[in-house]
């Protein structure tokens, strides 16, 4: 069992197959306080043994009664092959909440729902038998997360008692690639954005199409996956359809997936009702209008913007050159956001880098620019993963907390590194890693929630 015990600490973990017969000792530090077994309303005063037969997924609760206070303590059962979580670092200044995540092996499919706390507990997990992903909670209290199935990547919803009410694919009867799973949001006016990949065949004899090192001349049909972002009501009508063709120059999509995946949307942000969107093979952030999927500003990629760009209805569209970045240029990122300051955040992997960044040794790091001047973004901070972490070749996210911390998860850098928070001095405050049997673990995003915000239900056996 972990933590080891406190009088303080409520909730503990241990590990339990199905069909577990676990002997529970507790004892009270009052002689005469009242303990009682939860699952079976046994009662003993002082101290008390009793043997419980669980499951994987149960957890046992003994309530502590004195004249004075009430108290529960939980032991969460978690699956034999849930992996180890080591809080590494854990300073007084973290941030409460309960933590979001989708922990699994890099490679296979199979992957967990958690929900966990400050000490590495798991308050809850689900085996979703699918590789999941993206485990997020809404303002209405509802959640969701995305799942990969058959070669699609519908997203499920689940309703406050963490229960699945639905399944949202797209609409308007086209017939996409596949959807991605990479990015889901339930938006202010109750609809859904979904995006995915749709197969189309285009013109790009100039360029030249390179793959496992071979080079050839692309053809005039040259089979693709054009990034699509849609808007979808709960109902399922399709309200808007974006297509990344109409809208990116493709001498700025240089991704090692060209010409395949040449955009790679891997990032839905809404912003004041509009739509921003990171396009990962592009190395670029676009702001788009959402009463016309017209481009507002484009940050990264080259100027001009391209010149057919349908414009915006408040004027046209503002290209923002980076400005003061030591780096230069960001490249390969993740999660892209707009803060309630009004300053861009994103994972910035550093890899497939189309500018001066291609010959400079890797590095992933957490980057902000500030668009106030709605004329360039200017460099504001960064944080960047410790050398001896690696770099994140794929994956990574981040978010703002209220407080202005960062809260990270550190995608594919082949450490077992997982999870950190960084205060607003660029102090890391709390470290979380995952592993089992050797093997680390990732969580493609991690969302910090207030623990008040979420009720588990207990699974009592």
């Amino acid at each position: 069992m972990y933590p080891s015990f406190e009088p303080g600490v409520l909730h503990y973990a241990v590990r339990c197959a199905d069909a577990t017969a676990l002997l529970v000792m507790a004892k009270a530090e009052a002689a005469d306080a009242t303990l009682r077994l939860l699952h079976n309303g046994r009662t003993a005063i002082g101290s008390m043994q009793a043997s419980v037969t669980v499951n994987s997924d149960h957890d046992i609760a003994v309530e502590v009664s004195d004249r004075r206070v009430t108290a529960t303590y939980v032991v969460h059962c978690i699956p034999p092959d849930f992996p180890d979580i080591t809080i590494e670092t854990r300073t007084a200044a973290v941030s409460e909440g309960l933590l979001l995540m989708t922990p699994r092996v890099r490679g296979p499919d199979q992957s967990f729902l958690a929900i966990v706390d400050n000490n590495g507990v798991p308050r809850w997990v689900m085996r979703p038998n699918v590789q999941a992903r993206n485990f997020r909670r809404y303002p209405d209290g509802r959640y969701s997360f995305s799942t990969r199935v058959a070669g699609t990547e519908p997203t499920v919803i689940l309703n406050a008692d963490l229960e699945r009410i639905d399944t949202v694919t797209l609409a308007g009867g086209l017939d996409p690639l596949y959807t991605g799973g990479l990015d889901f949001l339930i938006i202010e006016n109750g609809n859904y954005l979904l995006m995915s990949y749709y197969p189309a065949k285009r013109d790009l004899s100039a360029f030249m199409c390179t793959r496992a090192g071979m080079s050839r001349r692309c053809s005039t049909m040259e089979p693709v996956e054009d990034s699509i972002v849609q808007e979808v009501t709960p109902d399922g009508e399709h309200v808007l359809l974006w297509n990344s063709w109409d809208h990116v120059k493709i001498a700025d999509c240089t991704f090692d997936r060209f010409p395949n995946d040449y955009a790679h949307l891997n990032s839905l942000h809404e912003l004041e009702r509009d739509i921003v969107v990171g396009l990962r093979g592009c190395a670029q952030v676009l702001r788009l209008e959402r009463a016309t999927g017209a481009v507002v500003w484009q940050l990264g990629g080259s100027e001009p913007m391209r010149a057919d760009r349908p414009r915006p209805v408040s004027g046209a569209a503002q290209y923002l050159p980076v400005v003061g970045d030591p780096e230069g240029e960001f490249c390969g990122q993740h999660q892209v956001t707009v803060t309630p300051a009004g300053s861009v955040l994103m994972f910035d992997n550093g890899n497939h880098c189309p500018g001066p960044r291609k010959a400079r040794t890797p590095v992933t790091r957490i980057v902000e620019y500030d668009i106030a001047s709605g004329t360039a973004a200017r460099f504001v901070r960064e944080y960047r993963l410790p050398d001896a972490d690696g770099v994140a070749e794929s994956g990574g996210g981040v978010t703002t907390l209220d407080n202005g911390n960062w809260l990270i998860t550190w995608g594919n850098n082949g450490r077992a590194v997982a999870v950190s928070e960084v205060d607003t001095a660029g102090n890391e405050i709390f470290r979380l890693s995952m592993a089992r049997d050797g093997e680390p673990y990732i969580t493609a995003r991690v969302y910090r929630e207030p623990e008040s915000a979420i009720a588990i239900p207990l699974n009592l056996p």
